[in-house]
């Protein structure tokens, strides 16, 4: 019997979405994972993790920032589970600021949430529909950066993370295995 994974995410523009769909589809077909996609955006009730070996949690970046109720996602206690970290950014799609977004998404959501130990983290890239686009970010952020698009998304960097992360969770249910 696989492992039961919950993936919870929050999109605005569909990308987290969809990261979030081809990485339970890959968890699921190639490691055999029972796996429950959740949206936690508005209006969204908030899962109970207990009955979950794995917590799979993604976020969009909306103004620099993880969307508030994937952040508020975090300030649960996830004692015994396997924790992996996303995000889906505009910023982490363009190869000269990926690091930098990956830093500012992903290694500063964790000090702000010293509790959680993540055996896994990426970037991806994302999208935002040209017309989203206030007219006020257009003038300021975009055309300050040349070979900026509004579809980025990484879906290869997307398999590739969940392929690895497959492998990483199985390896830990060996070692589970192997100490007891």
């Amino acid at each position: 019997m696989g492992q039961n994974t919950l993936i919870i995410y929050e999109t605005y523009f569909g990308s987290t979405k969809q990261a979030a769909i081809r990485i339970a589809k890959i968890l699921a077909e190639d490691f055999n994972h029972d796996v429950t996609l959740h949206n936690i955006g508005k209006n969204q009730e908030s899962p109970e993790t207990e009955n979950y070996d794995n917590i799979i949690v993604g976020s969009c970046i909306y103004n620099g920032s993880w969307a508030c109720h994937a952040d508020e996602f975090l300030t649960r206690k996830f004692e015994g589970k396997n924790v992996a970290l996303f995000v889906c950014s505009m910023f982490a799609g363009e190869n000269s600021l990926y690091k930098k977004a990956y830093l500012a998404y992903l290694e500063t959501i964790l000090e702000k949430h010293r509790h959680i130990k993540p055996i896994s983290m990426e970037a991806f890239g994302g999208r935002v529909p040209q017309r989203e686009y206030p007219e006020q970010w257009v003038m300021h952020v975009a055309n300050k950066l040349p070979n900026f698009t509004t579809d980025n998304r990484t879906i290869d960097r997307i398999e590739e993370w969940a392929k690895q992360l497959g492998t990483v969770l199985e390896n830990k249910v060996i070692e589970e295995v192997q100490t007891i």
